[in-house]
């Protein structure tokens, strides 16, 4: 029984250590080795291994006790330090809210799945329902375009990529909102777009991204590159509010030093919004909207359906007091 607790407890350390590896490195050589897919997916479900962590703790601790070992309750408490240290590195301080009279900007963002099957014909009448002020769209296409646009047509102006990979757009801005000084740039062929609009007088500047997955070496490559670009791209003199589809939560340390080195808050702090497919739970944190400090939601950010792609549209309200 003894020898069971220690494997137990043996192997849990080493998924618990290498998680917190995973969750604060930064290197290149790491991440972009064969076993990149390894680090990326400890550090995305670091709270799946806190579970982990704390049933092997109460197992082990069972499992000692019965026998009449004092052991286990050392073991468990190795592994509980293990579960402070991870949540310890993702802690962070939550976004502000205000109630206020003022009116909300409200934005929107939402990856349609450029193989959704109903074009974004669902989530265009989810958001009807949202009205936001801002949609930023992540995968869109024509067809994708075609299929919404019973939503987007009320929409006067919009900022569409040019090109992307395999010549998709992907990423798009649509807003009620006059678009003025529109200026993207590429990262290995996939745009990031930033547009100014004019909010209590003063110009506001919005950001729309779709990094690379991280599924494998050369992807996570790419990845490391965008999340590096917008550290010093999004500070800005400004207000600034920047949405998509990050492929990374809280708990990757590159997309932490995008936060802190450009001093913005995750608005949606919480929110898990990937994979809705096939009636699952979203258990990844994959999308965000984040702001520069000049912001506070006006109430706590929530999320929709997103009927026919695999990640829900997220939504904050917001203001500048």
């Amino acid at each position: 029984m003894l020898i069971l607790a220690t494997i137990v407890f043996y192997v849990s350390l080493a998924v618990g250590l290498l998680t917190i590896y995973s969750m604060t490195t930064r290197s290149e050589l790491t991440l972009g080795s064969k076993a990149s897919i390894v680090f990326v997916t400890l550090a995305s479900g670091s709270w799946i291994v806190c579970g982990g962590l704390l049933v092997a703790s109460i197992v082990t601790a069972s499992i000692s006790g019965f026998a009449g070992s004092l052991d286990g309750l050392g073991y468990s408490f190795v592994l509980f330090l293990d579960i402070v240290a991870i949540l310890a590195i993702t802690f962070k301080q939550q976004p502000r809210i205000l109630q206020t009279d003022k009116k909300p900007l409200i934005i929107t963002t939402v990856n349609v799945l450029l193989t959704n099957k109903d074009k974004g014909f669902r989530i265009g009448e989810e958001l009807k329902t949202i009205d936001p002020d801002i949609v930023i769209v992540q995968e869109y296409d024509a067809n994708i375009g075609y299929g919404m646009s019973s939503f987007l047509d009320n929409y006067m102006y919009c900022f569409i990529a040019e090109d992307g990979e395999d010549g998709i757009p992907d990423v798009a801005i649509f807003s009620k909102h006059e678009l003025f000084d529109k200026r993207f740039v590429y990262i290995e062929n996939r745009p990031v777009l930033l547009a100014d609009i004019e909010y209590e007088y003063k110009p506001v500047t919005i950001g729309a991204v779709h990094t690379k997955s991280p599924t494998d070496p050369e992807r996570t490559t790419v990845w490391l590159e965008e999340l590096r670009y917008f550290r010093i791209a999004f500070q800005m003199n400004q207000p600034v509010i920047i949405g998509g589809d990050f492929n990374a939560t809280i708990s990757h340390g590159p997309f932490r030093d995008v936060l802190t080195e450009a001093h913005l808050t995750d608005l949606t702090s919480g929110l898990n919004t990937w994979s809705s497919h096939d009636g699952i739970p979203e258990y990844l944190h994959l999308d965000h909207i984040l702001a520069s400090p000049d912001w506070v939601l006006t109430e706590k950010a929530t999320k929709s359906l997103g009927l026919g792609s695999d990640h829900t549209p997220v939504t904050v309200k917001v203001v500048i007091p």
